[in-house]
């Protein structure tokens, strides 16, 4: 089966992305503090505007400090760290290749979503309605990077039969 061999091999570059990734969201957060600092000691800007300058600092902070925010909602929500998503291996099945390349994709995709989503909340105060959607993007990010535990909250609410399908797919 090739596809199966193609996806076997594609999972292992999918990891190597979620340091890449992670690391420019922090080079970026780290370029917002330092901007948003300057800001700061220039006194804010023009009036009005320490609020943007005040979420810009927090959101860099934010973006500097990201795996250890992913791991923090990751322990709130679901009572284990981010990191758990990268290491998973679903039971032994035919689409066991398949399962776990889509877990990894969306882990990457949760991740860029957290990363978009800190960044919305950075103009936040200068636009309205960016509040929420940031909000939703980092709900949205963290869902994904932890989609088996997402998966198997969903399955516990919905009753044993679709507990018992969603745990032969993802163990």
């Amino acid at each position: 089966m090739p596809h199966d061999t193609i996806l076997a091999n594609l999972t292992p570059h999918l990891q190597e992305w979620w340091g890449a990734v992670t690391a420019l969201l922090c080079l970026a957060g780290f370029a917002i503090t330092v901007a948003g600092v300057a800001a700061l000691a220039r006194g804010g800007g023009r009036a009005g505007r320490w609020g943007a300058v005040v979420f810009a600092v927090a959101a860099g902070v934010l973006l500097v400090n990201l795996p250890g925010f992913l791991d923090s909602l990751a322990m709130s929500l679901f009572g284990h760290g981010s990191v758990q998503g990268l290491t998973y291996s679903p039971p032994e099945h035919p689409a066991r290749d398949y399962v776990r390349f889509a877990v990894h994709l969306l882990a990457l995709v949760g991740l860029v979503g957290v990363g978009r989503g800190i960044l919305l909340l950075k103009d936040s105060p200068e636009r309205p309605g960016q509040l929420g959607r940031a909000l939703v993007h980092i709900a949205g990010g963290i869902l994904c990077v932890n989609f088996p535990a997402t998966l198997k909250i969903i399955g516990r609410s919905l009753g044993s039969d679709a507990m018992g399908v969603i745990t032969s797919i993802t163990g």
